[in-house]
């Protein structure tokens, strides 16, 4: 089997059998002695891969899309975007090849295509793309996994290769939370805030993220007052006395900023109108701040500091990260102010000077990230990251939240907010909130509005969360389908075996014993199979439905695997075997 790889015009070609297939990595240095002004098209690499047992590729950050393509389709990554890691593997979930980049902080693409007449998969890399700087000394390495094993666990070794360090998980990341964006979005008051935090408590939830609107009377949306950041005063008339008022009822207080993005109408607009990377962003009445600029950073840096020893925050949901990049009215030269050209370079001195600085005051603190900047430098500097927004999609956040879970260490993988319509039927409720298994699901509905058929199960899905907790947010997890936007996700320790299942009903037990099995229905199948029911020895299996009523029990007698189930039930089965 032939694999041709192409730097700078030099062809290297590797023949392997497939014993060595078996076990083969292969890594190629790139060693750059100088380049003075980088072209405009960057360095650019191709590694030809013929698609022999290849069915589908993953990367952090292909969302929906999951198919092969003859057109080129570039992923990006660097401090504020993505992860360089892209596996190509077969039906069955075997890896085929692994491709890694050890450059985790400057911008390059990559990605690739079908080459129709050769039926070969053209990968295609370019470096230092969106970087205008000089270099020196440049090297990396670009890492291929070629060995037969489990595509998770290729990507899992993929990402503990980059040896990178990881922010301090505090246990309260890992708890249930209550969001305000979308069940008040701007419209947010301390009443409205203590009233939810005393629903949510009941629920589980240890914390609270208050995002925007607090900053602004102006509830029309938009970011045109973001930059001064001075509490709204007819909304929360004293900030300081509102957390601690949420801390007396036992949750924790995260605030919301958006880093990046400073508006017209902000008092600091004139401060910093000719310290932009650009003066619009998407027409949201603002600009976006250039951190090579040392007084920007400096700015950014002392106003989470004085919030958080001001008014005694828990931890700060960071937005908007991923705006950190060049645009074409970006300055291109270093200038008077500036004391780095390369924006992801400046980007990552920010995130460590206010992670130090915010770990001094409090060694547990709380940062969110989001979808995108989930890369192995961004969760240095954060220990939360957040599906990004999709309200009212759980098939979406399903997908977000598992291809996060793939592309993250330890860091808390939390799911987008979920809400619903409040007129939803209980069973389309119960698939927004399982489909977040996995995940630290964030709860963003007026929880005194809503039905109490919704809050039964609620409340179900957040005594199961908390059942097993350690299993669902920390052990490492396994997939099927992920072509198809994962058809179940289990998990395992050596006691118990979970999965859900939200596509394909057949379920395979592990051939280990596990003293419970725990199988999930995140669908509207009627039916799920089990197999492999016959080699252990049970004492019960019950059927709990979606608000914990238990619907069926079956004993040691029984040899059936077939099962009729309905959206969110769990099949339970206890065995005798002990550890």
């Amino acid at each position: 089997m032939k694999y041709n790889i192409n730097v700078d015009s030099h062809v290297d070609q590797i023949i392997l059998t497939e014993e060595e297939i078996e076990k083969y990595i292969k890594e190629i240095e790139i060693n750059i002695k100088e380049i003075n002004s980088i072209a405009k098209d960057g360095i650019n690499l191709s590694i030809y891969i013929p698609m022999i047992d290849i069915h589908g590729f993953w990367t952090p950050t292909m969302d929906g899309n999951r198919g092969f393509s003859t057109n080129y389709r570039p992923f990006l990554s660097g401090v504020t975007q993505g992860v360089p890691i892209l596996a190509l593997y077969s039906i069955d979930q075997k890896n085929k090849m692994t491709f890694s980049f050890s450059d985790i902080q400057n911008f390059m693409t990559y990605g690739g295509y079908i080459i129709e007449e050769t039926s070969e998969y053209l990968l295609k890399i370019k470096l230092f793309h969106n970087v205008k700087t000089s270099i020196k000394d440049y090297k990396a390495t670009i890492r291929l996994d070629m060995r037969q094993i489990d595509v998770t666990d290729s990507i899992r070794d993929a990402l503990i290769n980059f040896n990178a360090e990881r922010m301090y998980v505090p246990k309260d990341a890992l708890f249930p939370m209550y969001s305000t964006w979308y069940s008040y979005h701007q419209n947010i008051t301390s009443e409205s805030i203590l009233t939810e935090c005393k629903e949510a408590i009941k629920l589980g939830c240890k914390a609270i993220i208050v995002d925007d609107g607090w900053q602004t009377d102006d509830n029309s949306r938009g970011y045109t007052f973001c930059g001064d950041w001075e509490v709204c005063k007819s909304k929360i008339p004293d900030m300081r006395e509102l957390v601690d008022k949420v801390h007396n009822i036992g949750m924790k207080f995260l605030l919301w900023y958006t880093v990046p993005l400073i508006g017209y109408k902000s008092k600091k607009w004139e401060d910093f109108k000719d310290k932009l990377l650009s003066d619009d962003y998407n027409k949201q009445g603002c600009g976006i701040l250039d951190p090579r600029f040392k007084e920007v950073r400096e700015y950014l840096i002392q106003i989470y500091i004085e919030a958080v020893n001001s008014w005694n925050f828990d931890g700060l949901k960071l937005d908007f990260i991923d705006c950190f990049k060049l645009y074409e009215s970006s300055k291109q030269e270093l200038e008077e102010g500036m004391d780095y050209l390369n924006v992801q370079e400046a980007t990552a001195i920010l995130l460590k000077d206010l992670t130090v600085a915010l770990q001094k005051i409090n060694p547990e603190i709380m940062i969110e990230f989001r979808q995108r900047y989930i890369g192995p430098i961004a969760t240095k500097y954060s220990n939360m990251v957040r599906a990004v927004d999709c309200p009212n999609d759980p098939i979406i956040n399903r997908i977000r939240i598992l291809d996060l879970k793939l592309a993250t260490l330890d860091t808390a993988v939390h799911s987008d907010m979920v809400t619903w319509n409040y007129e939803d039927t209980d069973d389309s409720v119960a698939i927004q909130l399982y489909n977040t298994l996995f995940s630290v699901p964030q709860i963003s509905v007026k929880l005194n509005e809503i039905k109490q058929s919704h809050y039964e199960i609620l409340q179900r899905f957040n005594f199961s969360v908390h059942f097993y907790h350690d299993l669902l947010v920390k052990a490492p997890i396994k997939v099927n389908n992920i072509e198809a936007g994962y058809s179940q996700a289990s998990v395992c320790n050596d006691h118990t075996f979970f999965c859900a299942v939200y596509q394909n009903g057949v379920v395979t037990l592990p051939e280990d014993s596990k003293v419970e099995y725990v199988i999930i229905n995140v669908s509207y199948m009627p039916i799920i199979v089990i197999n492999g029911l016959d080699k252990i020895e049970f004492e019960t299996i019950k059927i709990i439905s979606s608000k914990g009523k238990t619907r069926e029990v079956l004993h040691t007698d029984s040899n059936r695997n077939v099962f009729n189930v309905k959206p969110a039930d769990m099949i339970i089965i206890s065995t005798i075997f002990h550890i």
